[in-house]
């Protein structure tokens, strides 16, 4: 078990043995936390930061590593089953934790209905039938609903203050919302595989959280979800209504629509960093830009080159209120890739081509799915600087 300076305690999702009605043994996932191998309560780990959730298998008291992970989880359907329990369970630790709530952007009942459409306010009598174009859930006829993880608040409050928001957006693949690994979720920890550690860096700062799913429809329609998702939630400051919301989870005098003022703050990991630049090259994304004031990109896939015939984004993504963070890269890169945290990253003539002239750093670690983990306390050192001089208004690089 990882554990942190202070103790030995760690909060785990457990794989238990549980009895079924055949008789055999199945396995379930369970929630403990413990300490030196045993339960314990949980508020002795609520208040460690560096603590890690683990994966653990109860009847032989082992935590799952990258080592054994293929002797209690095979490749294939098993290990896609477990990631998926497993991405779930972290979603309800983070929505506890954090405060979260989910909020539905399209419901996806009508199977004929997708993202592009849903955008254009085109009613579903008006649409064709081209639902094999998404996948489908369990339930007939209907496509995975696009969701996100927002902040409770309190509903109709006169005395609500403009909160500064931190908006997440995960890399493509099957990982889904806040969450940036399976593998990581399920051999290394919650905490290094999820968005939950900035989330609850957020909290600490009095701000709104929203985190979206691009991969709710799988990563071929991610920028379409991407953009579905952002537009809905910021671009055209829709008031979700309770029935929208999962099992009415907010209950009566709690509001899921995303604060209308207050600055942005982006943290946009891989994919989505291409995914981002491209929703803001959009028309329609005149109010989200405006009220952008910081982004970090974690190896982000965008390219300067496509803004370069849009002057105020072209220098927003370059000015000081923009970080790339690298993977160290051990075939290329000089140095110790855990001792290079926080590291300016040497830029040659083809990254300068490619991501111009933001501010570029190491994020302290080899493994790309990592490179927020590593990286949490430089992304939070970047967005408490734009923070303090929210007052500044300098659109000039570096």
């Amino acid at each position: 078990v990882k554990s942190c300076d202070k103790s030995t305690k760690a909060r785990c999702i457990c794989v238990e043995d549980a009895p079924s009605n055949d008789g055999e043994p199945h396995s379930q996932l369970k929630i403990y936390d413990i300490s030196g191998g045993k339960k314990s309560d949980e508020s002795t780990t609520k208040d460690c930061p560096d603590c890690i959730t683990r994966l653990y298998h109860i009847p032989t008291s082992t935590f799952i590593t990258s080592e054994n992970r293929k002797v209690f989880i095979a490749d294939g359907t098993m290990y896609d089953e477990f990631a998926d329990l497993c991405q779930a369970a972290a979603q309800e630790i983070m929505a506890e934790k954090c405060k979260l709530t989910w909020v539905t952007i399209c419901d996806g009942k009508n199977g004929s209905v997708n993202t592009r459409q849903m955008m254009e306010n085109i009613t579903p009598a008006d649409t064709s039938n081209n639902s094999d174009e998404f996948p489908v859930n369990r339930s007939e006829n209907s496509l995975e609903p696009i969701r996100a993880l927002v902040t409770k608040q309190t509903h109709n409050n006169p005395n609500r203050k403009p909160h500064d928001t931190l908006l997440i957006s995960t890399g493509k693949g099957k990982v889904r919302a806040g969450i940036f690994s399976r593998q990581h979720l399920l051999t290394t920890g919650l905490e290094p595989a999820t968005c939950l550690p900035l989330l609850v860096e957020a909290q600490n700062r009095d701000m709104h959280c929203v985190v979206i799913d691009p991969n709710a429809r799988t990563d071929r329609e991610g920028m379409a979800t991407f953009e579905a998702s952002v537009r809905s939630l910021f671009d055209c400051h829709c008031e979700l209504k309770e029935d929208e919301i999962e099992d009415g989870a907010l209950g009566g005098d709690m509001d899921p629509s995303v604060p209308v003022d207050g600055s942005i703050f982006v943290l946009a990991h891989s994919a989505s960093g291409g995914q981002l630049v491209r929703y803001l090259l959009n028309r329609q994304s005149a109010q989200f830009l405006s009220r952008i004031r910081s982004i970090s990109f974690t190896d982000s896939t965008h390219s300067i080159q496509w803004v370069r015939n849009h002057p105020h984004l072209a220098s927003l993504i370059q000015s000081s209120k923009s970080l790339y963070i690298k993977t160290f890269n051990p075939m290329r890169d000089e140095g110790n890739g855990e001792d290079s945290g926080g590291v300016e990253c040497p830029k040659d003539q083809f990254w300068t081509h490619r991501f111009g002239e933001i501010r570029t750093i190491y994020s302290g670690t080899t493994e790309h799915s990592l490179s927020n983990w590593s990286a949490r306390d430089s992304i939070w050192k970047h967005f408490d600087k734009n923070r303090d001089n929210a007052g500044t208004t300098s659109e000039d690089p570096n």
